[in-house]
């Protein structure tokens, strides 16, 4: 498939074997290793694919609905509130799902 590629081994610990893991999203399959039990994407984006999908994704996604970014503004005060209530000092990395 253009822009993708298969990985045949577990990017954490290279474990070959492997099973299905959910159901297919947008021609994207999901296994999980059996080696470590790590979720990944076995058909994963490649560079260009990543490249293609990043040039226009803020203005499609992030900041085509105005109500939207009000909104996850909103969500991005209240999350911090709550967190900052369990740390007293230090900064916070918040890494995605991806």
């Amino acid at each position: 498939m253009v822009n993708r590629e298969i990985l045949n081994e577990c990017p954490w610990c290279f474990s070959e074997n492997k099973k299905s893991w959910g159901r297919v999203v947008r021609n994207f399959k999901a296994v999980v290793c059996e080696g470590c039990g790590l979720i990944y994407i076995e058909n994963r984006l490649n560079s260009d694919g990543l490249k293609e999908y990043y040039k226009n994704y803020l203005s499609i996604i992030h900041q085509d609905n105005k109500q939207e970014i009000q909104d996850r503004w909103k969500m991005y005060i209240l999350e911090n509130r709550h967190i900052t209530n369990y740390i007293s000092q230090g900064k916070i990395l918040d890494i995605g799902c991806s």
